[in-house]
């Protein structure tokens, strides 16, 4: 009888945890979602795409897009980020 006792637990277990990463994902997927991508300058290796706001990415050295964290949902540090990705394409003279 203890053995079936644990197999459910053991199983319940398994199923709360699916049941949270799977609402997890659905928020994960509602707010990228929500973002537009709008690319201001082309992909080059070794870049990663920075959301300048919610529609317009900048694609900035991986190196400098995590430099400085930040958030664009709770704006934490984006001025910053902001100015640093406007500075690289002003030092390739693409504006």
């Amino acid at each position: 009888m203890k053995q079936y006792e644990y197999i459910q637990h053991l199983l319940q277990h398994i199923y709360r945890s699916y049941e949270h990463k799977k609402e997890e994902c659905i928020l994960n997927y509602k707010r990228h979602s929500s973002l537009g991508f709008f690319p201001i300058n082309k992909y080059f290796k070794e870049s990663e795409g920075h959301h300048i706001s919610e529609n317009f990415v900048v694609y900035i050295p991986r190196e400098l897009h995590r430099s400085i964290p930040h958030n664009i949902w709770t704006g934490k540090n984006m001025d910053k980020i902001n100015k640093l990705a406007i500075e690289y394409l002003n030092k390739l003279n693409y504006f």
